[in-house]
């Protein structure tokens, strides 16, 4: 990876999660949830990915594979919640991180729901060269071509993904 000079944001989809639950809010991650979580996070650092700051959705699967990212050695971000991340559409996502993000933040990342995820991947990339496919516990990598506050449509390039299963 060469040194960056933009900034870096990594969508990503919650890691296998049980079927059912009393609701969908409360499913939990599988253990190859936890596992496909624990391989992300290692994955990131080991390729000099870690992100400074998680926005997560307040769903129990999205805060246990965010939680499980956060505690890969080497890495220590601040990890923030966010219900309204639980039931957003693509555009809503860009203006929640557009929000929350700090101008000073090198590389931030969002972990939430499909189809969402894939959404505000082709939302940002700035051509259909690319196909984004996100199985659960799969990230991209996008290189923005804006600041976090001018976060929009059409913003940025595919860097790298990761899928626990390699594809």
């Amino acid at each position: 990876m060469s040194e960056r000079i933009a900034p870096w944001l990594v969508v990503m989809r919650h890691a296998k999660a049980q079927s059912t639950a009393a609701s969908d809010r409360e499913r939990r991650l599988t253990d190859r949830g936890e596992s496909d979580a624990r391989a992300a996070g290692e994955w990131l650092v080991a390729s000099g990915w870690a992100p400074e700051l998680l926005l997560v959705s307040s769903a129990v699967r999205a805060r246990q594979t965010a939680d499980l990212v956060a505690a890969a050695p080497g890495t220590a971000p601040e990890v923030v919640v966010i219900d309204d991340l639980y039931d957003a559409d693509g555009p809503e996502v860009l203006r929640i991180c557009a929000e929350r993000v700090g101008a000073d933040v090198g590389c931030a990342a969002v972990v939430g729901h499909n189809p969402t995820m894939v959404e505000v991947a082709m939302l940002l990339l700035e051509s259909d060269d690319h196909e984004v496919r996100l199985r659960p516990g799969s990230l991209a990598i996008l290189e923005l071509r804006q600041s976090w506050e001018q976060l929009d449509a059409g913003g940025a390039r595919l860097a790298d993904r990761f899928s626990p299963r390699g594809d």
